[in-house]
């Protein structure tokens, strides 16, 4: 298969990985429950948004505990 010429193969330009991640943290955020915040920190522990996460999971455990 010859991909058109200019356009260096037929492999798609790779996407933006921080828009990515932003999203599945946005997902988590939708969700806002202790698995999708644990299931972000699992994906991307080294993110600054892994702490926002671990925040949110704490947050999320002293509202449940106190109702």
């Amino acid at each position: 298969m010859n991909a058109p010429p200019g356009t260096g193969g037929v492999m798609l330009p790779p996407g933006d990985a921080e828009k990515a991640i932003r999203d599945q943290f946005a997902e988590a955020e939708k969700q806002n429950t202790q698995a999708a915040y644990q299931l972000f920190i699992d994906r991307y522990p080294d993110h600054p948004l892994a702490r926002e996460a671990t925040h949110r999971i704490v947050r999320l455990g002293k509202s449940q505990s106190q109702n």
